[in-house]
């Protein structure tokens, strides 16, 4: 589709262009498209101008309020009181056929081991799987170390 750019529809682009109109009420105004009157624009050599009104910025939402706890002290007995479990033993390694609904389901092979390695599990009786707790003691702090 092309458009006629007639020195009337010229004129009224540049009169309405010192006003400060946008694009989109300049083409309204002439009846066209908005990239047609940016593209006129251009070819007339008029400065690229910078937005008439400064966008409004939007405003900062307040900083949460951290919780804290009544007493710091306590937080503090509490944290020191935590028992960073031992790690099991080797004696419950098993394959995974032989897991049960209390074994521990840590894999024991290393990230990229070959597919014919022998893929050992934990297999520590600290797990309970009817509950939704596939792993041992130890390695639930291993795997989710945010929910000491």
């Amino acid at each position: 589709m092309s458009y006629v750019w007639t020195d009337d529809r010229s004129n009224c682009l540049l009169k309405l262009y010192r006003k400060g109109l946008s694009f989109s009420g300049i083409a309204k105004e002439i009846g066209c498209s908005r990239n047609a009157a940016i593209g006129r624009a251009h070819r007339m050599g008029l400065s690229q101008r910078m937005a008439t009104q400064p966008v409004p910025k939007r405003p900062k939402m307040p900083a949460a309020i951290p919780k804290t706890r009544p007493v710091a002290v306590a937080a503090a007995v509490v944290f020191a009181a935590r028992r960073v479990p031992e790690p099991p033993d080797a004696s419950h390694q098993c394959l995974i056929y032989d897991l049960t609904n209390s074994s521990c389901r840590f894999p024991l092979w290393q990230h990229g081991a070959p597919l014919n390695a022998e893929r050992l599990y934990c297999g520590a009786p600290e797990a309970d799987m009817s509950v939704g707790r596939p792993y041992c003691n130890y390695h639930s702090r291993v795997c989710h170390p945010e929910r000491q």
